[in-house]
């Protein structure tokens, strides 16, 4: 199986038990994960869907481990705005919080900081804005005696020596982090932000963003290039749900320049998608349409590219609108190759069959990242579009 070519999640913390402790936390939702004792090479960051990195800076000067992440972020720069980045800090606020805050935003760019070392599970709350063990504040605690890193204040913001603006909240349980989590992703892309805390907060946050992946999934967009006959069968049945759209383009409308062909379409497909509603765009829907041929109407190459700059400004439009589009379903090798182009795509990693013959696929490394079904035109039952559509939300 092909692996993107970044990790879908970087995370860096400051020793090693934190870092195995962490990255359990992707192991259980079954992200394969590897965790790198030291931040040297960084040879498999290519090659796993989250990679752990232990800087060893937990008892480093400050100044010793603002340096080590500097150069850490730098080398880890390519990767922002595609993979999401979490900085893994002691449940205690051990450590060199402040200093490594600084320097690994400085070096990535962050503007916004979410910022979280509470675990309720493990008896460490947020309260008023004080980390609390068992609730006693935490440098009232024997921990606060550590004879390496002792602790001197409860305060997150005096933690971090209010070092730019930062997001937070008060924590007596998982659900407060994950709503405070939740509110953070309505405005905001996961990649976009720095994500700062225990590993309690790490396991929320996958939680969070693999429930909002299944129940927030847009509209399907369906792209039907085949004139095989058994297509006309499988959108009839698929078309009797309401919540599916089905818009046919003049034939020789499609045989016009791309662009201007596309134009002309895209303004109804964006209409269904905004309504919640998926949409299938037929290039043939009965028999007279599939068997017209005036003027070259069936040429397919020029069918194609219509299809592909169609699927390709829905995409970019709807994105730009604030909403994505869910799933991709796409009907005939030509039509599918020609759309991944336009789209940027080079690679897919099969997930499942939605029927045999039928694969389920992830598209990765492009404008559009996320499920999508390919079909041949004589493949499936009378079902299977039904079925893909179901698949992909």
């Amino acid at each position: 199986m092909m692996k993107s070519e970044y990790p879908a999640w970087i995370i860096v913390a400051d020793d090693l038990t934190g870092a195995c402790d962490t990255g359990i936390q992707f192991v259980r939702k079954g992200i394969e994960t590897v965790v790198m004792t030291e931040a040297l090479g960084l040879s498999g960051i290519k090659t796993q869907d989250a990679v752990v990195v232990n800087t060893n800076s937990r008892n480093d000067s400050g100044a010793e481990s603002g340096a080590k992440l500097s150069r850490l972020g730098e080398t880890l720069k390519p990767f922002v705005g595609k993979s999401i980045f979490y900085k893994k800090v002691d449940s205690t606020l051990r450590g060199n919080i402040a200093s490594e805050a600084k320097a690994l935003r400085a070096a990535l760019g962050f503007d916004a900081v979410f910022f979280q070392p509470a675990y309720p599970q493990n008896g460490r709350t947020t309260v008023n804005g004080e980390l609390c063990l068992n609730g006693v504040p935490v440098h009232l605690t024997d921990i606060a005696k550590d004879p390496l890193k002792p602790i001197s204040t409860s305060s997150l913001r005096d933690t971090l020596n209010d070092e730019g603006a930062y997001l937070s909240c008060d924590a007596l349980t998982d659900d407060d982090i994950k709503d405070a989590v939740a509110g953070v992703l309505e405005t905001r892309r996961a990649e976009d932000v720095l994500w700062m805390g225990s590993a309690g907060l790490a396991g929320i946050l996958t939680d969070v963003l693999d429930k909002k992946g299944k129940n927030q999934t847009g509209p399907i967009l369906g792209l039907v290039g085949s004139y095989h006959p058994r297509n006309i069968v499988q959108i009839e049945n698929a078309r009797l749900d309401p919540n599916v759209t089905v818009i046919t383009p003049s034939t020789n409308d499609m045989t016009e320049p791309a662009r201007k062909a596309a134009s002309k379409t895209l303004c109804d497909i964006l209409s269904a998608l905004e309504q919640k509603k998926d949409v299938l765009v037929v290039t043939a829907l009965t028999s007279e349409q599939r068997d017209r041929s005036e003027g070259g109407a069936n040429d397919p190459g020029k069918i194609a590219d219509f299809l592909a700059i169609v699927c390709r400004d829905a995409v970019q439009k709807a994105r730009d609108g604030g909403f994505s589009i869910g799933g991709l379903y796409l009907t005939g090798g030509d039509v599918a190759m020609r759309v991944l182009r336009a789209l940027g795509v080079s690679e897919l990693v099969p997930v499942r069959e939605v029927e045999t013959g039928v694969p389920l696929l992830l598209a990765v490394n492009g404008d559009y990242n996320g499920p999508l079904v390919t079909k041949a035109g004589a493949f499936g039952s009378d079902e299977s579009v039904a079925k893909i559509l179901k698949a992909l939300r």
